[in-house]
């Protein structure tokens, strides 16, 4: 297997951070419009908008990628819910086909083609934390025109992962402090 290209994030954000390799800056992500309602992925070489997620209060959350063609898709036709063993995934057509998004136990958050399920090294991409405790999304050869949506996904499944563990941990901590938490009905 041809070693992985790593993308380190210059801090712990998922959204607002620049993305690198090596030192070298490659994508810029960042919050616009109102509250920072859309999060957008520009190229650092040339400036161009790669990626635009859009949150919307009222109508359904969007995804653009201007390089494959600019039109809007709905977030949950393009990242739709899936399972694999009967574990929560997502599945999201790409241009190589269909991909699963996973969370796994070794690298957090892994990416392979569908076909390639039974393979468990067929990565496509995964995370990985490095010694300096920094965040990298690995990209495996193959993959390099797909970065954009691949890190979108990485980017949209680790924050609402990150949101599903500050509200456990939240549950936890004021379940131990509040004494009508720890009494039965």
């Amino acid at each position: 297997m041809s070693h992985p290209k790593s993308l380190h994030f210059g801090t712990d954000s998922m959204v607002n951070t620049t993305l690198y390799s090596g030192s070298q800056p490659l994508y810029k992500l960042s919050p616009k419009g109102v509250a920072g309602t859309s999060l957008e992925l520009t190229a650092i070489a040339t400036s161009a908008l790669v990626a635009r997620i859009n949150r919307n209060a009222f109508l359904p959350d969007t995804v653009v990628f201007p390089e494959s063609g600019g039109s809007e898709l709905k977030l949950r036709k393009w990242m739709k819910e899936y399972k694999v063993d009967g574990a929560p995934a997502h599945l999201i057509d790409t241009a190589q086909g269909p991909c699963i998004l996973k969370m796994h136990v070794q690298h957090r958050l892994v990416l392979y083609r569908q076909e390639d399920q039974e393979d468990p090294e067929s990565f496509m991409a995964h995370w990985h934390r490095g010694a300096d405790d920094r965040l990298s999304l690995m990209l495996y050869p193959g993959t390099e025109y797909l970065y954009p949506q691949i890190i979108a996904a990485f980017i949209l499944a680790e924050q609402k992962m990150r949101m599903v563990e500050k509200r456990s941990v939240l549950a936890r901590s004021s379940a131990g402090t509040n004494p009508w938490m720890q009494t039965s009905l």
